[in-house]
């Protein structure tokens, strides 16, 4: 039989909090085996602060995390839930001072160093996010996560050598991956290299045949070199199918089906894409494009 267990005094609680406390303390016995007893601690509130998070109580998960750094003020583990929990709420500066101070409390660790790139991009301060991303990348060179995310910046800035090569890295240690796998057909389509974005996209969508942005890039692909046009015209009409409000995925159908004479469906598909980007210039040269093709249909 487990135990949960709390004592009066205790830092920022009064006597009517002990039973609460206590109950908390048994859910953290809970994870600890049967026959455990815990005294009320941080970490009990840490793991209740997490229940709070999954299930969206932002608000209340964070003054939990509080809590727990009142009774414990260096606890990472602690410091890592709440900033990662204000990285959620868009609170990007708090999160950024949290992890910040967890770097300077575990330097060797590079969850923090990851954790504080996250937080600066969602800052827009790229060049520092790189730095931090690099930094856990020399720390823990063997995770996936960190060159997916490398990649995506540099992909940001169009730095498309550099993103395929940490795409590259990141397939290699993680061939399961199918955003990793997706993004590197994007990054290669742009690159002009279309064979080899066939070859990501195709990878992509064997490990999940549902994902509409590995379809949609496929059939681009079909579309540029002009081959299994029937194929394309299927994989994107699927994409629109998987996600009706993408206005990409509806601008690339029309495209397909303006390449393959299919006028009418070219045009209403454009008026639905530009119904979602109503300030899209491509799309807006696109339908000129279609109306001059109509128009050369009829001549």
């Amino acid at each position: 039989m487990n135990a949960g267990l709390s004592v009066h005094p205790c830092p920022g609680y009064t006597k009517r909090d002990i039973l609460g406390n206590a109950s908390k303390a048994l859910v953290h016995a809970g994870f600890l085996g049967t026959d455990s007893q815990v005294l009320f601690d941080a970490v009990s509130l840490n793991i209740n602060g997490d229940r709070l998070y999954e299930a969206g109580r932002m608000d209340k998960a964070v003054e939990e995390f509080r809590r727990a750094l009142n009774l414990d003020p260096s606890n990472a583990n602690v410091r890592n839930s709440l900033g990662v929990c204000y990285a959620q709420m868009g609170r990007f500066e708090d999160a950024l001072a949290e992890f910040s101070r967890i770097a300077e409390l575990e330097p060797s660790d590079f969850m923090p160093h990851y954790n504080l790139g996250c937080a600066l991009l969602g800052l827009d301060r790229e060049a520092e996010a790189e730095r931090a991303f690099s930094q856990a990348a020399e720390m823990e060179p063997q995770n996936a996560g960190i060159w997916f995310q490398l990649a995506k910046l540099c992909k940001r800035q169009n730095r498309l050598r550099e993103a395929v090569a940490h795409l590259s890295k990141a397939v290699e240690l993680k061939s399961n991956w199918v955003q990793a796998w997706r993004l590197l057909g994007e990054c290669l389509l742009e690159q002009g290299a279309v064979d080899s974005a066939m070859n990501a996209f195709k990878k992509a969508l064997k490990l999940n045949g549902k994902d509409g942005a590995a379809m949609s890039g496929l059939a681009l692909a079909y579309g540029l070199v002009e081959a299994n046009l029937e194929i394309a015209l299927s994989l994107a009409r699927r994409s629109t199918e998987l996600e009706p409000d993408n206005p990409l995925f509806a601008q690339r159908l029309a495209e397909l089906f303006l390449q393959n004479r299919n006028l009418d469906e070219a045009m209403e598909e454009c008026a639905r894409a530009m119904s979602m980007g109503p300030k899209n210039t491509q799309l807006r040269q696109l339908k000129n494009k279609i109306a001059a093709a109509q128009r050369d249909s009829t001549s």
